[in-house]
């Protein structure tokens, strides 16, 4: 009897492990430095890693001396350097290794979005994912942004919170045209009325405190129509002005934080991009993506985050 007890406990332990091996997701690789492979099970073949992989609770990791790898799971960070090969599973169940530090919750959710299917589809090949069998997730509407009913898609300021005197606006059209060359950009107040409008040939417009000042604190709303083609606008957009400094404090504590100093350049790129999105510093959040997008042309993680960061907004759609 006692055996029988001792062989179901057995099986109920190794089927409980079993579960808990299945139920890891998530672990995803935010920053490769050296000589890093991954295999995603004992049986396959070592590859080379990068960024944006996300790893299986089955899969193995080999280090070369020198070489280091970052890691999400569940709000934790870690970072391996050690040289040789380890489990996956048993790393995340290193609670030394893992660290609950500040922003990881933050820069964790930007990752999980990310890593939806669609995204990660668009990552591998050019461009950005359209059609296919992958469906996109579904998006809320954003103050008029992917609207159908407009033609002219706003890119910057998305809205949110902007750090003036000086802003550059711009804008694309949802369906190629370059025949389309005129604009008319309109600033309002946020009671409707006209504060500064000028005529442009181009797809944007800097606005310096010599066209007009713009006071932190305050709200406005902007839109661009085409002159060429009156049936071509822009929703609406609202955004709030702040000082720079104010914008500068956002980044201060992140920039200063064991999990950022760590980083690599492109991790570095994207937790500042996340951070800046999460406290609705919309412009500065796109800029930074289109920094990282440009600079890291490979990294699969960065092409994630940047397509995910478009389809929020709907910049694109």
């Amino acid at each position: 009897m006692k055996h029988f007890i001792f062989l179901l406990l057995l099986v109920f332990y190794a089927s409980a492990f079993a579960l808990a091996q299945d139920d890891l997701e998530g672990i995803v690789v935010y920053g490769v430095s050296g000589k890093v492979k991954y295999a995603p099970s004992a049986e396959a073949k070592f590859e080379k890693l990068t960024a944006g992989t996300e790893l299986s609770s089955e899969g193995r990791l080999k280090l070369k001396s020198g070489s280091r790898v970052d890691i999400y799971y569940d709000e934790l960070v870690a970072q391996q350097e050690k040289p040789g090969v380890f489990d996956v599973a048993a790393l995340i169940e290193d609670v030394e290794l893992f660290q609950e530090l500040e922003w990881a919750d933050i820069f964790g959710e930007a990752i999980e979005a990310a890593m939806h299917p669609y995204f990660v589809a668009s990552a591998e090949r050019s461009g950005f994912a359209r059609g296919g069998p992958i469906k996109p997730p579904p998006k809320d509407e954003v103050d008029g942004h992917g609207n159908r009913d407009y033609n002219l898609l706003v890119v910057q300021p998305l809205g949110g919170k902007v750090a003036v005197p000086i802003v550059t606006f711009q804008w694309k059209l949802r369906e190629r045209n370059k025949a389309l060359k005129n604009f008319k950009f309109t600033l309002l107040t946020i009671d409707g009325e006209v504060a500064f409008e000028k005529e442009v040939k181009a797809r944007k417009f800097t606005l310096t405190s010599d066209d007009f000042q713009l006071e932190p604190g305050k709200s406005y709303r902007w839109k661009v129509s085409s002159t060429d083609n009156a049936e071509l606008t822009s929703a609406e957009i609202t955004f709030d002005c702040v000082s720079k400094s104010e914008r500068r404090a956002v980044l201060k504590d992140l920039t200063s934080g064991e999990m950022y100093l760590n980083a690599g350049p492109a991790a570095r790129l994207l937790m500042e991009a996340a951070l800046l999105d999460n406290q609705e510093y919309l412009a500065r959040a796109y800029q930074q993506y289109t920094t990282a997008r440009k600079s890291f042309k490979k990294n699969q993680l960065v092409k994630a985050m940047y397509n995910a960061f478009l389809w929020k907004y709907n910049i694109l759609n």
